[in-house]
């Protein structure tokens, strides 16, 4: 396990406006998850309110620094880079150097960036990466050299789900050999599916691999089975089942827990397991067309079943589209056929407490509408946007009738003159509209109406509960946040806005080259530069990754009153 080096630890008890004065810092935070969980503080005033400002260093940022190296662990609390220093090169880990080899590869810089060459575990605790030196190359796991190859992948190294193991892919002798745990594997002419990945309960590694007349699958190390060709395997939720495409000639099969199905002509990319792990579907080719193959039986509906067109529901339903003759579609969900519809719009969805199932339909008038739990609303010219609550089961879409513009909300249809923007409140209980009534833009919350600040919004957020309203205006080029009627600064760009669970609002802004962390209002903190968004971690406690005067801070921020 890495250690963590702790240096100074500073904690300062400052008044909000001073800790707003605070500058000179780097937000470097890229990955983990958004500002979501509460900061303390019912009201979006700060009166009476103090900020303890706390924080940890993390190592100076050494000479020979390699910028983009650099990377962050999911939890955001660590980091990691690679250091040039003479002729060596190092990983340093929160402040500490690791040993110098001659090289630390890394990728060549690509159309979509570069692939990190240091990899932390999932649970943030181990780190992994690839080095060099005459020997060879090896992957160094938490400070230990592993046994050297002819060569290994930049970034190679992949952790399983419970962070406890460990494979890669090496070549020696001219043979590609997968590494787990630091043991070798049999060796094949190549890899054939990269990356490898472990099974989500950690227990098996398993990968089909080129032999020198077949494609060979593995299962931990050993052969179970050989084919012309042998595509991706894939596992269940639980980990307890897999599957696999074995092509041979003109025919391919689905072998499931190591039994081949029937013969098929072709085979469709996605072979899925429902939630619960219980069952296994994919799409195949025969007479008739395309067909759903659900636990080895055909269904009876073919035609054409286009990829991402079939999936299961929450339920472990099979659900998909079929289209058995031109602008004759169908929609199967379990053992109900709706339709025929002319067109299909996207694949069924289903309500967070999945309770209910939604999609839009072109009738075969060329009318379109939403058919909620089997049953069609009412016809429109347009169906614009169509999505439920963040929880619960209220829908919402909206939709166009000549030149009227339409909210339909868990069936209730009301008409505007048009509709910019809607927002589910967290909880799902509460609704915020930006529609403009009689040519004005209003602002509606559950119904109440207030109006609009301005035309062009980037934002429209609304609170759990439904208490607190935020929005981002575009004015002369420049974005403002409002947040409940009281307009901040204006700024270059507005981050995404949060609410905590007592109603604190928080985002990061950038302002003429500068960031900042926004909380009630109040710009908290800045930085040279914002690179993703903070955490939250407490009832009334935020932090994140900050550079100041070349040395490496976690920074915690804890409101009081």
């Amino acid at each position: 396990m890495i250690k963590i080096p702790v240096f100074n630890i500073k904690v300062l008890v400052l008044p909000i406006a001073t800790v707003a004065a605070i500058s000179g810092a780097e937000l470097l935070f890229n990955g983990g998850r958004p500002l979501g969980r509460p900061l303390n503080g019912e009201s979006t005033g700060n009166a009476g309110k103090t900020a303890m400002l706390s924080e940890v260093s993390l190592g100076k940022k050494p000479a020979g620094f390699i910028d983009h190296s650099l990377v962050v662990s999911p939890d955001g609390n660590h980091i990691a880079f690679v250091v040039k220093q003479g002729s060596t090169k190092s990983i340093v880990v929160d402040g500490h150097v690791g040993k110098g080899y001659p090289d630390i590869p890394e990728q060549a810089l690509t159309e979509r960036g570069r692939d990190p060459q240091i990899r932390f575990s999932p649970d943030s605790k181990r780190v992994a990466y690839v080095a060099q030196d005459r020997s060879g190359y090896f992957v160094v796991v938490d400070g230990l050299q592993g046994n050297p190859f002819e060569s290994i992948a930049v970034g190679a190294p992949v952790f399983s789900p419970d962070s406890k193991r460990v494979a890669y892919i090496a070549r020696r002798e001219g043979k590609e050999v997968v590494v787990v745990d630091g043991v070798a594997g049999p060796s094949f002419d190549y890899v054939e599916a990269v990356p490898i990945r472990f099974s989500p309960d950690s227990k098996h590694l398993a990968y089909p691999a080129k032999g020198v007349n077949s494609s060979i699958a593995v299962m931990d190390g050993k052969e179970i089975d050989r084919a012309q060709l042998i595509g991706f395997i894939r596992f269940s939720n639980d980990g307890r089942h897999h599957a696999y495409v074995a092509l041979n000639g003109e025919t391919r099969r689905v072998v499931v827990d190591g039994v081949p199905g029937r013969e098929y002509t072709q085979v469709g990319n996605e072979i899925l397991f429902s939630s619960d792990s219980k069952h296994v579907m994919y799409r195949a080719t025969g007479a008739g067309g395309n067909f759903i193959v659900l636990d080895g039986v055909e269904g009876k509906y073919r035609g054409i079943i286009r990829e991402n067109e079939y999936d299961f529901g929450p339920d472990g339903k099979p659900l998909y589209i079929v289209e058995r003759e031109p602008e004759e579609m169908y929609c199967i969900i379990g053992q109900d056929v709706l339709g025929p519809y002319q067109r299909v719009s996207g694949m069924p969805r289903f309500s967070a407490d999945a309770s209910r199932v939604a999609f839009a339909v072109t009738r075969m008038d060329r009318k379109q509408a939403v058919v909620t739990d089997g049953a069609a609303g009412p016809p429109f010219d347009l169906v614009d946007t169509l999505g439920f609550g963040p929880k619960g089961n209220r829908l919402l879409y909206t939709a166009l009738r000549g030149a009227k513009h339409f909210t339909v909300l868990d069936g209730v249809q009301t008409e505007y003159d048009a509709v910019a923007m809607s927002a589910f409140s967290p909880d799902g209980e509460h609704l915020a509209l930006l529609v403009k009534i009689d040519g004005e833009w209003v602002i509606l919350v559950d119904g109440n109406k207030r109006k609009a600040p301005c035309d062009q919004l980037s934002q429209l957020v609304l609170a759990r509960g439904g208490k607190h309203l935020a929005l981002v205006c575009q004015r002369g080029g420049r974005q403002v946040p409002i947040v409940d009627g009281a307009g901040g600064k204006a700024y270059d760009h507005v981050g995404e806005i949060v609410f905590s669970a007592s109603g604190s609002s928080a985002y990061i802004a950038i302002r003429e080259g500068k960031s900042f962390v926004v909380v009630d209002s109040l710009e908290i903190c800045e930085f040279d530069a914002s690179q993703a968004p903070l955490i939250v971690d407490g009832a009334s406690s935020l932090h994140f990754i900050a550079v100041k005067n070349g040395e490496f801070f976690r920074e915690q921020i804890r409101f009081e009153k």
